[in-house]
């Protein structure tokens, strides 16, 4: 004959007065929240720094209006012979001045390979 013994579950004592420790049982919460509020905080003290060096590449670089001297050249170069004769196109050909044409070319590039 076996006798069969009845399993009695255990119990935990219960302290009166004690109260549950929040802390071990959410301390991931409570470290998410901190977290959170560190990040907070330092974004809002880096959002309120002003920058300490003007932005170059906002400021727009000025153009030069033509002098008199320029639009009368300009003016000059627009006056052709209508003619399609060769002795016609060769006057024009020698009235145009393309004297400071290297020159500009070469300040083209010098602004272009300016950062």
């Amino acid at each position: 004959m076996e006798t069969e013994k009845e399993e009695i579950p255990a119990v935990t004592p219960v302290v009166e007065g004690a109260k549950p420790n929040l802390l071990k049982r959410f301390w991931f919460i409570f470290a998410a929240l901190g977290i959170v509020l560190a990040l907070s905080i330092g974004a809002f003290f880096i959002s309120r720094q002003q920058p300490t060096t003007p932005e170059v590449a906002n400021i727009p670089t000025p153009v030069p209006s033509p002098t008199p001297t320029e639009e009368d050249e300009i003016a000059a170069l627009e006056q052709q012979s209508a003619s399609d004769e060769t002795a016609a196109i060769e006057v024009d050909l020698n009235q145009t001045d393309l004297s400071e044409l290297d020159q500009e070319l070469a300040d083209i590039d010098d602004e272009l390979a300016t950062p």
